[in-house]
């Protein structure tokens, strides 16, 4: 509005209309997606480590799944056979197994929870990154209304476009500051909202034992 005025006043250009507060405000605009951009580029190399560190857990998990499989036949084989110092011994390998086994379920469920929360970010900040072009591109629109009505003497309504677009740079740099509030950080550690700090399931349930394996196994080989 008050750029109509000095207009009026100090018979200014239409080609000057676009004022250092304008073109800062709009910097600031152009800053922040650029700052989004690098964010993203970021998440999404996070994203792509993450999924490469759940197909390893994965394929770890396979491994160990089929070594206390063979292990369990082994040691049903001894008990049956009351084989008891071979089937002890198959029993403390399986137990190690299955506490390694339940240690890597807990780290793939990590995983795949950050993995989640990261692409959840990515789509967050793409709208967030359209949103701030939009918002550009509104008013690089409105100013250019504003300069064409100045030509064409239509003070009022070149006030009307220049008193939106203000507000209209406002509503953007408010809404991208409230909504990057809650966009969580793009970074993993043990302070950040995709790491962990909290003790897994498993270790707070206790580790499988030999004496654990056997008298399962015993059981079975009873029932069957």
């Amino acid at each position: 509005m008050l750029r109509a005025f000095n207009l009026l006043l100090n018979g200014r250009s239409p080609e000057a209309t676009e004022t250092d507060e304008t073109s800062r405000a709009m910097d600031r605009i152009n800053q922040k997606v650029r700052d989004a951009e690098t964010v993203q580029r970021a998440a999404q190399s996070q994203l792509a480590s993450l999924i490469q560190r759940e197909r390893i857990e994965q394929k770890l998990l396979a491994q160990i799944e089929a070594r206390i499989s063979n292990l369990t036949q082994h040691a049903t084989d001894a008990i049956a056979q009351n084989r008891t110092e071979l089937a002890c011994e198959s029993c403390r390998d399986i137990a190690g197994m299955e506490n390694s086994r339940d240690l890597r379920w807990s780290k793939l469920a990590q995983i795949k929870g950050q993995i989640v929360r990261v692409r959840q970010h990515i789509e967050n900040g793409h709208r967030r990154i359209i949103a701030l072009r939009q918002g550009a591109l509104r008013v690089r629109a409105l100013r250019r209304e504003a300069n064409m009505q100045i030509r064409l003497g239509g003070y009022s309504r070149a006030v009307a476009a220049e008193r939106e677009a203000d507000g209209l740079i406002e509503s953007v740099l408010r809404k991208d500051s409230l909504a990057n509030r809650v966009f969580p950080k793009d970074r993993e550690g043990p302070q950040s909202p995709l790491g962990t700090t909290a003790p897994t399931s498993a270790a707070k349930a206790g580790k499988t034992t030999a004496a654990d394996i056997m008298a399962r196994l015993a059981m079975q080989t009873r029932a069957a």
